[in-house]
């Protein structure tokens, strides 16, 4: 059913419906600026690519193919952009500029994730019962506060958090069973 009001919010955006793409871009915009934030040492200049993140989603969202993954889409332009940002920064420091830009590729490519775990973590997440679901999509996607969610689903706090590392300790089982690896 979420994955359905999403599908059609996202067909919606691509037609240049801007609330529709607000609506989406709203569970993802914390994300993606501590995605750039991790990987530019500037907060301003992190919250600036953020902001060309979405900017460059928006206008090329009409030639998004509804039929693929929106998320590695959106992912995808993020990596770009931080990419983009590092090496314009490489650029300004000159002959150390070529080693450096190696290294901070590297870094951006193993703090992105891999199209492959990104797919079997979903899969793991729909496997999960409808309370570990639940808990997972109330944190991470939703971001809501551990005590609201712990009181609408009439635990403590403490049983929310003991929860939520069971849960993400067999997703990450999961993540690597998918994967036919060890996953850490």
């Amino acid at each position: 059913m979420v994955a359905q009001a999403e599908s059609e919010l996202i067909a919606r955006a691509s037609r240049g419906d801007l609330e529709a793409f607000t609506a989406i871009i709203r569970v993802r915009q914390t994300s993606i600026r501590a995605f750039c934030a991790r990987l530019l040492s500037d907060r301003d200049q992190a919250d600036d690519v953020a902001q060309e993140v979405l900017v460059a989603s928006f206008t090329s969202l009409s030639r998004f193919d509804p039929s693929k993954d929106f998320d590695a889409w959106l992912w995808g332009i993020a990596r770009h952009k931080v990419r983009d940002a590092l090496r314009s920064d490489v650029a300004r420091l000159g002959a150390w500029g070529n080693a450096l830009s190696r290294d901070l590729e590297q870094r951006c490519e193993r703090e992105t994730s891999d199209d492959a775990v990104l797919e079997a973590l979903r899969s793991c997440v729909a496997s999960l019962k409808d309370t570990a679901r639940t808990v997972i999509e109330g944190v991470y996607r939703d971001e809501r506060p551990a005590k609201d969610l712990a009181h609408e689903l009439g635990i403590s706090e403490g049983s929310l958090y003991t929860t939520l590392t069971r849960i993400r300790q067999g997703l990450r089982r999961c993540v690597g069973e998918r994967l036919g690896q060890q996953w850490a």
